[in-house]
């Protein structure tokens, strides 16, 4: 099914082919080639989808970010497709500075953000750009942290000042409903 490639195959297909890159079992242009081939997979299995009608008043607005530097982008390609079957609005900022992400924040008041980190240096970008988004109102969108650095939650919340680290869309998005019923109508 669709959310079986979504959800399971096209990840783990595309660990593995970072772990091949890691351990030089292939190439730059095996691993380039094939993640394309994943993102295109992806459009097809997210484009088959059945999105819920859900009342429009209702829906939650996220904003999945892959931060400056990072050179991913299946990962929050995927994350986006899990929230849109969720009923979520979604849009995706890739490799835009920390103003440009705080000033769309700012425009969009988004419910949710999502950062996708796949390495360390990420989280120092990403912690400077939470701090700025908490400066902007409250309340602050809800603010979470995933990808690679999504499994170890060892400090990186207090870390990086996110609300919650997880890898699991289904995660952010009950932390957001929960919130926003607690918070009211804005």
């Amino acid at each position: 099914t669709q959310d079986a490639l979504i959800d399971l195959y096209i990840p783990k297909a595309a660990e593995w082919r970072g772990m091949a890159w890691m351990t030089s079992d292939l190439d730059f242009a095996s691993v380039t080639v094939g993640a394309l081939r994943l993102q295109a997979l992806l459009g097809e299995a997210a484009n088959g989808l059945n999105h819920s009608q859900a009342d429009m008043t209702n829906v939650l607005h996220a904003l999945v970010v892959v931060p400056e530097a990072e050179q991913h982008f299946l990962g929050a390609s995927v994350v986006a497709a899990q929230l849109r079957r969720l009923g979520c609005d979604v849009s995706v900022s890739i490799n835009e500075s920390q103003q440009q992400v705080v000033d769309r924040v700012e425009h969009d008041h988004p419910d949710m953000v999502l950062f996708s980190c796949a390495r360390a240096a990420a989280l120092e970008t990403t912690r400077g750009t939470v701090k700025k988004i908490r400066h902007i109102g409250d309340p602050a969108p809800v603010l979470a942290l995933g990808g690679a650095y999504g499994g170890c939650t060892d400090g990186i919340k207090k870390q990086t000042g996110v609300d919650l680290v997880t890898n699991t869309a289904k995660d952010v998005v009950g932390f957001a409903t929960k919130r926003q019923k607690a918070l009211g109508p804005r």
